[in-house]
């Protein structure tokens, strides 16, 4: 998602924002509470309704591959929220217009049905990221210069309940400027919180405005107490990931980090990714990876990682934009080569943020597509194949925003 098309989110969509890439460990499901291991897809999605209105949903599906899904005798209605998957428990995390976004626990009893746990109240939550098996981190980005503190929620994520809260003064972060950070995700690395930022003025009249579109920033925060550490730039990208995206971080099984750069209209750097290397928190300035030469001029998305050295990407089906359709490419980090996957429909990617699953073999990811008619498919992409398949029609949701699955 470009800067420009982040400003005309309603409430309504940013209420349906799913968390991005996460870490395999946490897409892989647990065992239940019996350990029988049987499992279930679980969806969250959205019905829209109007312009800031409509029913947000989670649902179970035993098969992806063909048929329909429907909210038509199936799953259970939830707060308007992003599905987030941790401790092998669906996590709706609502945008509350009214400072506060609920936080709410589903898990799948012996019957396989969905069961609603206890509502966390916490601050309104704009990214929000897990970290190892039992915990979630939220933030409450502020967007105005004259009220600059950030809060961190850290909540337990096998009892539900809140562990710890912090603050950051994000004016500070960037003092000199005159602007202030904008976290776009929250990410484990180690034993680290990695929270990628843009630069933002946070003025009335310009608040995403800014006067840095070449510049990249991670911020390097503790855990648990998520004090700053510390604050690494690079030049050689614009900003990494996409407002409300959750997503331009990952670190890979070999333990090595890398971001990911769209290079937004108005920014002179190409699209890129960038690697920290493993036990470090600095820039490797021997690595970059120009995904604009790599694939002929096209620019990512969003990236999911899947696993070794790759990662399955929406790359903006247009030539030299950041914006509009995109089209599903694998790209591998270590030899830098970007790869079409056959099959790949070109969609319009919205302004959501999805998350892809990946399937605890390696072999297939699983995603929604919603097409120009409206209509939702999940769609199977086959790793060793590189090909996409059309699989199950999702019914009675507008969008998708999160595949993944439970056990029990």
């Amino acid at each position: 998602m470009n800067r420009s098309g982040s400003i005309l989110l309603t409430a309504a969509v940013l209420m349906t924002m799913a968390a991005g890439c996460k870490k395999d460990k946490n897409n892989t499901p647990d065992p239940g509470p019996g350990g029988t291991n049987k499992e279930k897809y679980v969806l969250s999605g959205m019905a829209i309704t109007g312009a800031t209105s409509g029913s947000s949903y989670v649902l179970t599906a035993d098969d992806l591959s063909a048929g329909t899904v429907s909210t038509t005798g199936n799953g259970v209605e939830m707060d308007l929220g992003s599905g987030l998957i941790q401790n092998n428990t669906m996590f709706s995390i609502a945008y509350g217009l009214a400072g506060q976004g609920p936080v709410i626990p589903y898990k799948l009893g012996a019957d396989g049905k969905l069961v609603k746990g206890n509502t966390v109240n916490v601050t309104t939550a704009n990214v929000f990221g897990t970290f190892n098996k039992d915990a979630i981190i939220t933030c409450a980005v502020p967007r105005d210069i004259n009220s600059p503190t950030a809060t961190f929620t850290v909540l337990d994520a096998v009892n539900p309940q809140i562990k710890s809260t912090a603050s950051i003064n994000t004016a500070n972060m960037l003092s000199g400027t005159g602007e202030m950070a904008y976290f776009t995700g929250l990410f484990q690395v180690g034993d680290k919180v990695f929270a990628p930022f843009m630069s933002i003025k946070g003025t009335a009249d310009d608040g995403f405005g800014t006067k840095f579109l070449d510049n990249s920033w991670i911020a390097v925060f503790s855990y648990p107490g998520l004090t700053l550490e510390k604050i690494i730039k690079d030049d050689r990208t614009s900003y990494i990931g996409a407002y409300f995206g959750m997503y331009g971080v990952a670190q890979t099984e070999s333990g090595d980090v890398y971001s990911f750069s769209t290079a937004v209209a108005g920014s002179t750097k190409p699209s890129a990714a960038l690697k920290i290397k493993k036990g470090s928190t600095e820039f490797d300035a021997t690595y970059f990876f120009n995904l604009e030469t790599a694939s002929g001029g096209y620019k990512v998305a969003r990236m999911t990682y899947v696993s070794g050295n790759l990662f399955l990407a929406e790359m903006y089906a247009e030539q030299g934009k950041s914006a509009g359709k995109v089209k599903l490419a694998l790209l591998d980090v270590d030899k830098k080569t970007v790869e079409w996957v056959s099959g790949s429909p070109s969609y319009n990617l919205g302004l959501l943020s999805t998350a892809f699953y990946v399937e605890k073999d390696k072999a297939n990811v699983l995603l929604p597509v919603t097409g120009d008619t409206g209509v939702t498919n999940i769609y199977k992409v086959n790793l060793s194949t590189k090909t996409a398949t059309k699989g199950a029609e999702v019914k009675g949701l507008t969008v998708v925003t999160a595949v993944s699955k439970l056990t029990y």
